[in-house]
């Protein structure tokens, strides 16, 4: 009886322990892929900056005011 306990209660922890893995291997990926949105986001919006400046100082070397 108390083999048959034991054995069930090591094999439950097994499981729960996968799952706990299993769950924040998953909570990592997700943050991972936010983390690459909000940098896409950043290095999109340092690219618009950067050409509308060299607009802007193209504009100002034509003598076109804004």
């Amino acid at each position: 009886m108390r083999r048959k306990l034991l054995l069930v209660v090591l094999g439950l922890g097994t499981l729960l322990g996968y799952a706990g893995a299993f769950g924040s291997h998953h909570r990592h990926d997700r943050h991972r892929a936010w983390k690459e949105e909000v940098a896409d986001l950043c290095v999109g919006a340092a690219e618009r900056q950067r050409r509308d400046a060299a607009a802007r100082r193209g504009e100002a070397a034509a003598g076109v005011k804004p």
